[in-house]
């Protein structure tokens, strides 16, 4: 091991005592509340990485969430710190149909454009009933 750039501390060098320093935080957070945050931070990514992609395909666009976990310490003068953790996780919003209302005059709100005369239209898509015109002498 060389001790080059390091700090003197235990022989190591900066990059080996920054790496272990690293693992610490990891090891630290599968620890907390007997490994539940770990486990529940993998089921909230999942889930969120499962609603992103869903979206995105959905809406033919890029979409965004975030995951946030916040770690809270508490440490009193006996040297004790109790850890706790809160995760949040924002999904994209999903699309939603837009619908255009009117207001009358009355200032209700209606489906049809007040300010629109209405034609008086009537249904063509059914076919009348065949007539008999009687038979047809030819003379």
């Amino acid at each position: 091991m060389s001790k080059e750039n390091g700090d003197g501390k235990d022989g190591l060098t900066q990059a080996e005592a920054e790496e272990i320093a690293a693992r610490s935080f990891t090891v630290f957070l599968g620890k907390i509340a007997d490994g539940d945050l770990e486990v529940q931070a993998s089921q909230e990514l999942l889930a969120l990485s499962k609603c992103i992609s869903a979206q995105a395909r959905a809406q033919q666009k890029e979409v965004k969430g975030t995951l946030t976990i916040k770690i809270g310490f508490a440490g009193d003068e006996t040297g004790a710190l109790d850890v706790s953790y809160a995760i949040e996780r924002k999904e994209p919003k999903p699309r939603r149909a837009r619908t255009t209302f009117w207001i009358n005059r009355e200032g209700n709100v209606v489906s049809q454009n007040p300010r629109q005369i209405e034609l008086g239209l009537r249904d063509v898509s059914r076919k009348p009933a065949p007539r008999d015109v009687g038979a047809r002498t030819e003379g």
